[in-house]
């Protein structure tokens, strides 16, 4: 629809003046002409004057030669605000708000025709409006899931700016999150919203009828949304020996909501105690974690069955939440071990018969005291290179927790005894005993360093043979078997390597040296895979 421009009203006031007869010329006129004036104050609208009052009268005209007269008692459509209904003197007044426009119409009614449609123009002016915004709660960091609302006022001056929207714009997990209200009649908003992650917020007005849009202001929430991760979380041993010592390891790690992961250290975590790994969770010890993430040093004493787990308190710098690792079962029972241990004779010929023996204690409140009869123990061997144990064998404790169990020794190697536990008892493992395996050697018995006595500076031969143990009999040993020619000062306690020399084909050796001070004189065979090592008897020169 064209707007017609708006036509002022007459200074003064039509007086109403009841109809006369119809003149001649309008004797056969259907309905009189119709006219609609109309005027609005203040000329333009704002925040401040949001209401226009619309005054007009309709007029209707009689004859082309008289003026115009008032039309009482009619009702004229006011769009978009309803109706009106003039006075005696054809007068109206009516008032609207929000609206950049008024349409007046007079449909007709009997004698009076359809008056043209009527348009009043409210121009509008966009005012400056202020937005503040405050956080609650203030304070930092939140933990995830909880709510901040962010609450403020809009004015121009001290006129609230109602009914306008305020967008509020958060840090989403993936893409920002808009959230949006509109503010009140005294021009507060307040929008509560739960962030997804740390990050900034803003808050802005959008623009409306009579305000203008607002800068934003802009504020930053900190959320302990990285997820702490413990990994390689083990307790050991398990099962574990009552009253004495379990170590616990475990390393911490941070994941955070981009999906990195970084180290968490140096900190503490506690240690968690649960009868069954669901409840009743209790602190029983403090754990050290160092700049690397790791906990490796923590020891502490078995006493019950139960559960153990880390419980991480959480971290304001790194916004770390509180977390907890996986719970460990931890399995307590009576402690055992091995003492005694030995495996002989060291070293052994290839073929010989090897004795393994030992004791197996229980750990019976805070004393070791033997097992008893009866329980199996398992001897196993590893040979020297390999990474796997074999099982040789197995026997059992006498009423003392004593063992013994004989073997054939066939190669170098270490052996040690297992005992694999039951529901009462802890399994144990004794040390290694490494036993040497191999044809046996020794010197005979003419070792000899001369002559004796000698002149200092003189030369001295130091000679001698070495044997090996073939069958049943002992042979020369052969050529190529290096020997070490060892020294020891008089008064000293330490033996010097001095030169070595090899055997002949008849197992024999010599070599020359110069003669230097008083001592003693040893040859030495250090073995091999195959032979046994040996030293010689000692000879002693005096040097003058």
């Amino acid at each position: 629809m064209r707007k017609p421009s708006v036509l002022s009203l007459a200074a003064s006031a039509l007086v109403a003046a009841p109809l006369a007869a119809v003149p001649p010329a309008f004797a056969e006129a259907v309905c009189y002409s119709t006219l609609i004036e109309a005027a609005s104050t203040p000329a333009r609208l704002d925040l401040d004057h949001p209401a226009a009052h619309i005054t007009g009268r309709l007029l209707a005209r009689r004859s082309s030669t008289e003026d115009p007269v008032p039309v009482p008692g009619a009702t004229l459509n006011v769009t978009p605000n309803g109706t009106v209904t003039t006075a005696e003197d054809g007068t109206f007044a009516t008032d609207v708000r929000d609206k950049s426009w008024t349409a007046l119409s007079f449909p007709g009614d009997g004698q009076y025709c359809k008056a043209a449609t009527k348009t009043v123009d409210h121009p509008i002016d966009q005012s400056e409006v202020t937005l503040t915004a405050k956080r609650e709660p203030a304070s930092d960091p939140l933990q995830v899931g909880d709510a901040v609302t962010v609450a403020g006022t809009l004015t121009h001056g001290t006129t609230p700016a109602s009914g306008v929207k305020v967008v509020l714009e958060a840090a989403g997990k993936d893409q920002p999150k808009t959230y949006a209200t509109t503010t009140g009649a005294d021009g507060a908003y307040s929008i509560t919203y739960v962030p997804e992650r740390g990050g900034s917020w803003s808050v802005h007005a959008e623009s409306s009828l009579y305000t203008k849009e607002t800068p934003k202001v802009w504020g930053y929430v900190r959320v302990q949304d990285a997820v702490p991760l413990f990994s390689g979380f083990t307790v050991t041993p398990n099962p574990a020996a009552y009253s004495l010592p379990v170590r616990i390891r475990a390393k911490l790690e941070r994941l955070d909501i981009d999906g990195s992961r970084r180290i968490i250290g140096p900190t503490w975590v506690d240690v968690e105690y649960s009868a069954d790994g669901k409840a009743g969770w209790t602190k029983v010890a403090r754990a050290w974690v160092n700049a690397q993430g790791e906990i490796d040093s923590l020891d502490l004493d078995a006493t019950k069955d139960g559960y153990l787990r880390l419980s991480f308190p959480g971290e304001e710098l790194s916004l770390t939440r509180p977390g907890t690792s996986e719970a460990r079962y931890l399995d307590v029972r009576t402690g055992t071990d091995f003492t005694q241990f030995n495996a002989a004779p060291e070293p052994v010929r290839t073929g010989g018969t090897l004795t393994v023996s030992g004791i197996l204690l229980r750990l019976a409140g805070k004393a070791w005291t033997p097992v008893g009869s009866g329980n199996k123990v398992t001897i196993q061997f590893r040979a020297d290179g390999a990474t796997t144990w074999t099982t040789m064998g197995t026997t059992t404790t006498d009423r003392n927790g004593a063992f013994r169990k004989q073997f054939t020794a066939s190669k170098k190697g270490t052996w040690r005894a297992t005992y694999a536990g039951n529901a009462t008892y802890t399994p144990a493992t004794s040390t290694g005993d490494e036993v040497v395996v191999g044809t046996r050697t020794a010197f005979a018995s003419g070792f000899n360093a001369s002559p004796e006595p000698v002149r200092k500076g003189a030369s001295l031969k130091v000679a001698g043979k070495l044997n090996r143990y073939v069958g049943d009999r002992w042979v020369h040993a052969g050529s190529g078997a290096v020997i070490q020619i060892q020294f020891k000062a008089s008064g000293s306690s330490t033996w010097t390597t001095l030169g070595t020399t090899k055997t002949t084909s008849a197992g024999t050796f010599a070599r020359t040296f110069k003669a230097v001070k008083d001592g003693t004189w040893r040859a030495v065979y250090t073995g091999s895979p195959t032979y046994l090592p040996a030293t010689s008897g000692t000879d002693y020169v005096d040097v003058r």
